[in-house]
């Protein structure tokens, strides 16, 4: 079994060992700035059509998805 590393939730708390296995998620960036935390709750939760209009992004769809599996890298969270 790998070396255990703990993580920091996106909420301040701490988790357990994240797995070699896990894929650390990349910072996510969109219109010149990296996302705060409410940001990504946000975005998962809002339509396609309103993230298009809403952040300079090749692809809404793309990123909506990595938004949610730093969300539940992070938190655990599967929104």
């Amino acid at each position: 079994m790998g070396r255990a590393r703990t993580t920091q939730r996106l909420q301040g708390r701490e988790t357990g060992p994240a797995t070699p296995m896990d894929t650390f998620p990349k910072e996510i960036r969109a219109n010149g700035h990296a996302l705060s935390v409410e940001e990504h709750y946000r975005i998962a939760r809002m339509p396609i059509g309103a993230v298009r209009r809403r952040y300079a992004v090749r692809d809404a769809e793309q990123f909506v998805a990595d938004v949610k599996a730093a969300i539940r890298f992070w938190d655990g969270v599967d929104l």
